[in-house]
């Protein structure tokens, strides 16, 4: 029995060594994978880390700034009214002064060239 013992330990033997040659880059490739896994945690860790410090309050901020910015819009709009008003008054007061200083310059003209007196 010994001769079959031995013939089964060898044929162990070179399964082990099958299996130690098909399992060993497994086992590599399990292990850079689980190097690679820990990088992303810590990656993950800082990127939620950041998250809270900075841009959790930036949000806070852009929604502050948005009412400032709305504030100013409709302040920009009051003012642009404004001055279209003051421009239209401006325009008028410009031709009401302008309309009769026209004519009575027209009227002076005329009567200068004696337009109407039948001279």
């Amino acid at each position: 029995m010994t001769g079959l013992e031995g013939s089964m330990e060898s044929g162990f033997a070179g399964i082990r060594e099958l299996l130690d040659a098909k399992l060993d880059p497994l086992i590599k490739g399990a292990a850079k994978q689980e190097l690679l896994v820990a990088g992303l945690g810590e990656r993950v860790t800082r990127l939620e880390t950041e998250r809270e410090t900075q841009i959790r309050p930036a949000i806070a901020e852009v929604g502050k700034h948005q009412k400032v910015i709305q504030g100013l819009e409709e302040h920009a709009k009051r003012c642009d009214e404004r001055t279209k008003q003051q421009g239209a008054r401006s325009w008028a007061a410009i031709m009401a002064w302008v309309s009769p200083v026209a004519t009575g310059i027209v009227v002076w003209m005329l009567a200068r060239l004696g337009v109407g007196t039948g001279k």
